[in-house]
């Protein structure tokens, strides 16, 4: 099975039986003046909160950012942008 840039091959093995799971994850960008930057990779989970964003990554680890969503990419960039205040 072919995996993508920002997928990640899961293999499970349960019951002597081998799953494959093509999970796809996001990065999560701060658009500022036009310019992004990278804040952090494999996000799993984006909670609302009052005036931004929780991002939760696939190893648990915990990111809040203040901002308003630009763009979601779910297809070929599988990327969050924020823009901030």
């Amino acid at each position: 099975m072919p995996v993508g840039r920002h997928s990640r091959l899961i293999t499970f093995r349960v019951w002597n039986v081998n799953l494959e799971v093509n999970m796809c994850l996001s990065n999560l960008f701060i658009d500022s003046d036009g310019q992004q930057e990278e804040v952090m990779r494999d996000v799993a989970q984006m909670q609302a909160h009052n005036n931004g964003f929780m991002f939760i990554g696939l190893l648990g680890e915990q990111k809040f950012v203040e901002g308003k969503v630009k763009s979601i990419d779910f297809v070929d960039k599988h990327s969050v942008v924020l823009r901030q205040p």
